[in-house]
């Protein structure tokens, strides 16, 4: 069976997401889909966190895949951040809750407190991860949970 017949809504992300790459680098094209880590990421956000309310940030969002998931699977206070104003720009496009900023940026000056963090292949572009990690654990609540990807040595 057709994939956009199995998932109309993800069909339409990707349309979005192709439209708008497609305007902004014609010269790039690109198949777009959602990767499995996307998808595992959900899965494993529904098996802990049951409550719909949780305070969910994709740090590093892309294109708001993750988050759009979990919006089609009913969370309703998700947010992300990323510093690419295309993904940004996209991410709204398609009703999804992002600020354009940089990590450290966004580390600098939140109060936020968070039920689940996201770290999905962003680890590798930075410096000094372990920082990061620890700053991390200062924006979760008291069981708070965070996911962590990085890519597979030999995947690029």
């Amino acid at each position: 069976m057709e994939r956009s017949k199995i998932y109309p809504e993800i069909s339409k992300h990707a349309e979005i997401f192709q439209s708008e790459w497609i305007k902004r680098y014609p010269q790039f094209p690109v198949n777009y889909k959602l990767s499995y880590r996307h998808k595992l990421f959900v899965k494993l956000i529904k098996q802990f966190v049951k409550d719909k309310n949780a305070k969910i940030l994709d740090i590093g969002c892309g294109f708001g895949e993750t988050l759009f998931l979990l919006k089609k699977a009913g969370y309703t206070n998700i947010f992300g951040i990323d510093y690419s104003s295309v993904a940004v720009d996209i991410c709204k496009k398609i009703g999804i809750n992002v600020e354009r900023i940089s990590l450290e940026e966004y580390l600098k000056f939140t109060k936020d407190s968070w039920d689940v963090i996201i770290l999905g292949d962003i680890l590798e572009h930075i410096y000094i991860p372990v920082e990061v990690i620890l700053k991390i654990k200062n924006l979760l609540k008291d069981d708070g949970k965070v996911i962590i990807s990085v890519p597979k040595q030999d995947g690029f």
